[in-house]
């Protein structure tokens, strides 16, 4: 994890996945369950297929 932020309910996380160093911002639940997590902590995350959304990138015609 890189990066905590806490803004009561907009608050995530910073994370960098570890293959391909793509960083990504992760919501976190309202809960509070995670208040307790730290820089450098080991966090796994997945995607909901029904909400994810790709885009193509550019000059690929």
């Amino acid at each position: 994890m890189e990066s905590l932020l806490f803004d009561g309910a907009n608050s995530a996380v910073l994370l960098r996945e570890t293959k391909t160093r793509a960083e990504f911002r992760v919501a976190l639940p309202q809960t509070g369950r995670y208040a307790d997590l730290k820089v450098d902590e080991r966090v796994v995350f997945s995607f909901a297929p029904d909400r994810a959304v790709c885009f193509a990138t550019g000059g690929h015609g």
